[in-house]
């Protein structure tokens, strides 16, 4: 059973939409809040919490309730680093961490690639854009951070919550991918881009996923 976990209850509602247009879905009382179980499809999709430790610990308690669940991906909004349009949809092939820093020990910033179980999945899709994404419980929103980030990570576009997740499905030894669609570019507009964009966003990370699945 794969479970898919989004950061907000806007974005969960959104993408499960889409998916029910297609899909037949029964409410399932998660650990934590109430999720979709798609059983035609084995997938669990529900609110993941927002912020690396609060998608943690959504994770964790998934997987300690659930013993079915057997890969995890957090999928969501993202802010775009490079000049993808909005719309587009990142497959990370890692996940980094861009906000742990240390001062005493000189330790670069923790990454968590792709298992290979998901990226056989998504390589039945061609429209995807595959590249790092930077996880961290930052708000990027200036040009001159959007372009430190991305000279420090190399990542296509940032999120917060994806470390979070991979944390816990390294915990448990599960598979771990994280999936974003771009819904802005990581200005001062961020806010007012990600509700205009939010819609388009979800509706190509629903349709990604009733290809491949």
């Amino acid at each position: 059973m794969k479970l898919l976990l989004l950061p907000l209850r806007g974005e969960y509602k959104l993408f499960s939409q889409h998916l029910q247009k297609n899909w037949k879905a029964n409410v399932t009382a998660g650990p934590l809040s109430e999720g979709l179980t798609f059983a035609d499809q084995k997938m669990i999709v529900a609110p993941g919490g927002f912020g690396k430790v609060d998608m943690a610990l959504h994770t964790q308690s998934w997987l300690l309730a659930n013993k079915t669940i057997d890969a995890v991906a957090c999928v969501g909004c993202a802010g775009s680093l490079t000049p993808l349009p909005v719309g587009s949809v990142v497959v990370a092939t890692e996940t980094i961490e861009h906000d742990f820093k240390t001062v005493f020990f000189k330790k670069p910033p923790p990454r968590f690639p792709i298992h290979e179980t998901w990226k056989k999945q998504f390589a039945k899709n061609s429209q995807i854009h595959w590249g790092p994404i930077a996880s961290g419980d930052e708000d990027i929103l200036s040009a001159e951070r959007r372009q430190e980030l991305q000279k420090d990570t190399g990542a296509f576009a940032v999120a917060w919550e994806g470390a979070g997740a991979a944390r816990a499905c390294a915990l448990h030894q599960i598979p771990f991918c994280e999936v974003r669609a771009i819904s802005d570019d990581s200005s001062t507009d961020l806010e007012t881009d990600f509700r205009k964009n939010l819609e388009l966003a979800m509706k190509n990370l629903a349709h990604v996923f009733l290809e491949i699945l």
